[in-house]
């Protein structure tokens, strides 16, 4: 679709802020999200008493099994099977989070408790709460290492899944980057030299060439 088409498209359109009920009901909101949906100041964290909690998970998994659903999945609620790798346990930091109490009114998540990796600080798990502090969604991440450049390798780049449970709602969701091949995502200079060209792929000109 020409550039131009698609602003005669979006000019006309305008954002709406929908009631609290409706934005924050199953239907509307995200299975799947857990962004802040705020500013830093917005929000206020503790981790009450430096808290390390032993976290067990994957951190280096068989991404060709993580990529075949639902073949390498334990039933509907999607748990990984042994063929995806070793799980091991991880210190984490217990981090509560949540909005500072002037800007809590009409915002979808009560608080939210993730679970930091002590080394490398990501997000190895997290619960959510609603706006009256019930559970409502637990999350699981897992992801497999790559390397960069300029920092060796590195933890959950080589391709990541996350798994979300919505346990008000007897629902799941799952996300992953890998393929049934198991291939892991580039960086740097793994990146083939045909995807430096800018401008066929990072321009409205040169994504209409590629759609042709």
């Amino acid at each position: 679709m020409p550039a131009r088409s698609i602003r005669r498209i979006v000019a006309p359109c305008a954002c709406r802020r929908l009631p609290v009920a409706r934005r924050c009901s199953a239907a509307t909101l995200s299975r799947t999200t857990n962004g802040l949906d705020g500013t830093v100041v917005s929000a206020s964290s503790r981790a009450p008493g430096c808290v390390i909690r032993k976290l067990l998970t994957l951190f280096e998994m068989n991404g060709k099994a993580a990529g075949t659903f639902p073949g390498e999945y334990d039933g509907i609620l999607g748990w990984p099977k042994p063929s995806w790798g070793e799980w091991e346990t991880r210190d984490s930091y217990v981090v509560d989070i949540h909005r500072v109490p002037s800007l809590a009114p009409g915002y979808c998540y009560g608080r939210r408790i993730d679970y930091v990796d002590k080394q490398y600080y990501g997000n190895l798990a997290e619960d959510l709460y609603d706006s009256s502090n019930k559970l409502w969604k637990v999350v699981w991440t897992a992801g497999t290492p790559g390397q960069l450049d300029n920092y060796g390798e590195q933890p959950g780049i080589g391709g990541i899944v996350e798994n979300y449970w919505d346990v008000q709602n007897d629902h799941v969701s799952y996300i992953t980057s890998f393929n049934p091949t198991g291939a892991k995502e580039l960086w740097d200079k793994q990146v083939p030299k045909q995807y430096d060209d800018v401008t066929r792929y990072s321009t409205p000109g040169g994504l209409q060439q590629l759609l042709r």
